[in-house]
């Protein structure tokens, strides 16, 4: 039975919850598509025959008007195999607007993060919540919808879908808005996961959106 356990792929499936987590996770599945990357992409994503690159094993919940990139059926291949280097690429900061308005506006501005993957999401990744809503502002209002608009149930399927497709489930990342109330709805599915999964271990990741012109009033009370 060791051998057999040793023989097995573990792979971890990614919750990103709210618009600045899905920014982060964009940018971390771009990473996992560089060929200088060394994050196991087999652990974290799933290869496609359809468009014939990984795309991540994760379930995205955003507004709908967020959910730009690709998507893609995902038949699942053997991977190619590849050679491992160390990473030597630069880093890109991405700005963010608070709007989740689907217009552009011909300046060529970022407006969701869905525009800065390379790649594709796979068609069980996008869980949409209330498209009348740019931002869920309070814990309570995040708490209400997680349970009132049934996203809940939606990602736990989402999340099946992902587990009955791997060798192992070794763990399950969250990664969550904390400023908003995308944080309190994080919380409700992270529970709710664990009830699913209770053998997988859970590793939370907090995130908060950029505020320059707040860092710059810290700076300068502090100057004072």
């Amino acid at each position: 039975i060791g051998k057999l356990m040793e023989t097995k792929q573990q792979q971890t499936i990614t919750i990103q919850c709210g618009p600045v987590a899905n920014f982060a996770c964009a940018q971390l599945w771009n990473l996992s598509l560089s060929s200088s990357s060394e994050i196991d992409q087999n652990a974290m994503m799933i290869w496609s025959l359809k468009s014939s690159t990984w795309i991540p094993r994760s379930v995205a919940i955003d507004f709908k008007s967020a959910f730009r990139a690709h998507k893609s059926s995902a038949t699942e291949g053997q991977a190619p195999q590849q050679t491992v280097q160390s990473w030597s690429g630069k880093v890109q900061r991405v700005e963010r607007t608070d709007g989740g308005d689907d217009r552009d506006d011909g300046k060529g501005e970022i407006e969701t993060w869905g525009e800065t993957m390379k790649g594709d999401i796979h068609e069980w990744s996008e869980c949409a919540v209330d498209s009348s809503k740019t931002r869920i502002e309070t814990w309570d209002e995040g708490e209400s919808m997680a349970t009132g608009t049934f996203v809940e149930d939606d990602v736990l399927e989402r999340v099946r879908k992902f587990a009955e497709g791997c060798d192992r489930v070794s763990g399950i990342h969250v990664v969550a808005e904390m400023d908003s109330g995308f944080g309190a709805l994080s919380a409700s599915v992270t529970a709710s996961t664990r009830d699913e999964f209770p053998k997988s271990p859970i590793i939370g990741f907090g995130v908060c959106a950029f505020d320059e012109e707040e860092e710059e009033e810290e700076e300068e009370v502090e100057e004072m």
